[in-house]
């Protein structure tokens, strides 16, 4: 199902997807069903959202990449 893929790679509890189901879908499912679905769809476990963080380092470790060009000075010359 996909709906329910998609609410799990959102990041989402497995408590909070059997509520959007119900509310947004009107599916009923316990969590004990949800958990032996996304077991079923192997992606059973727990998978991990990255923190702030950890989004944070790697863009900046994608910024400082190759080709990306450090310490750069400008000079500037004035007349007298």
């Amino acid at each position: 199902m996909a709906v329910i893929e998609d609410y799990f790679w959102s990041g989402f509890s497995q408590k909070s997807i059997v509520r959007f189901l119900h509310e947004y879908h009107g599916i009923d499912l316990s969590e004990r069903t949800l958990r032996r679905r996304l077991s079923d769809y192997g992606l059973s476990g727990v998978h991990n959202v990255p923190t702030f963080n950890e989004v944070w380092a790697a863009i900046n470790s994608e910024l400082r990449g190759p080709g990306i060009i450090i310490n750069t000075t400008t000079t500037t010359t004035t007349t007298s």
